[in-house]
């Protein structure tokens, strides 16, 4: 089985690594990221999620106040069309 989304909790502003995980789809990884993120994170902590194929990085995920969440795509995802319909958001499909 090939897992190609790694997502990595990075703990505030020490960026110290608390977990990494590893999804085969975007669509299963961002659930289950959120859903470890309200679990075991803190505010101020970020999710990335990246390509281990490609080595870039896809997006963020910050954990915000009040179990709120900020997700950021990154400049070269957003500029990907393809890769923005994987991702579901049907804004930036073509």
């Amino acid at each position: 089985m090939n897992r190609k989304i790694m997502a990595s909790l990075f703990r505030g502003k020490k960026k110290e690594k608390v977990w990494t995980r590893y999804y085969s789809w975007m669509d299963t990884a961002m659930p289950r990221a959120i859903q470890l993120a309200l679990r075991t994170g803190e505010v101020g902590d970020v999710v990335e999620f990246s390509s281990v194929e490609l080595g870039f990085q896809i997006g963020t995920l910050e954990v915000c106040p009040k179990n709120k969440m900020r997700l950021e795509y990154s400049p070269l995802a957003k500029a990907s069309p393809s890769l923005m319909k994987l991702m579901g958001d049907k804004a930036h499909a073509t």
